[in-house]
């Protein structure tokens, strides 16, 4: 019976056997060995659509933290909307814009917006619809506030050369 000598080296807490030696490790490390978890999760349609949630989610509580961080708002300190609209007077779609007007003005009060209703005059049109835009923007003008101009009449586009300029009517 001849007996077997094998060198065997050490590293760390892990011993290694020499090629062509005995085969059998002794005192092997499972520190680094890879870890293989089997689950039986199988992936559906609507997971793509949490993930897609979790996300938007995410996304939002980042920007709250970055604005809070660096003084930003999350939105609009203050919106304002102005309403232009043709006096009754001159209105030809008078009723028509009346509802218009009544049905904006709720959409926007509902929504928390300061709203004002102006009346162009038939004097001057162009300079009270430019007044009206310029005393709103003076009026409610800030760095973090969102001002709305809508226009209840009618316009069309006029060329005048390589010009194209919008004309208001009622």
């Amino acid at each position: 019976m001849t007996a077997s000598r094998h060198s065997t080296v050490r590293h760390g807490n892990a011993t290694y056997v020499n090629a062509g030696q005995n085969s059998t490790p002794k005192n092997l490390s499972r520190q680094n060995s890879p870890i293989v978890i089997e689950t039986t999760t199988s992936l559906r349609p609507s997971d793509d659509a949490e993930e897609l949630k979790r996300e938007a989610a995410r996304r939002t509580l980042f920007q709250k933290i970055s604005n809070n961080q660096f003084d930003i708002p999350n939105g609009y300190r203050k919106v304002e909307v102005l309403i232009l609209r043709w006096d009754e007077s001159i209105d030809d779609f008078g009723k028509g814009h009346n509802q218009e007007v009544q049905r904006l003005e709720g959409i926007f009060s509902d929504l928390g917006y300061g709203v004002t209703v102006a009346s162009i005059k038939d004097d001057h049109p162009q300079v009270d619809f430019n007044l009206k835009i310029l005393q709103h923007i003076r009026q409610h003008d800030g760095d973090d506030n969102l001002l709305i101009v809508y226009y209840t009449g009618h316009g069309s586009q006029v060329r005048n050369g390589q010009v194209r300029n919008l004309e208001l009517s009622a």
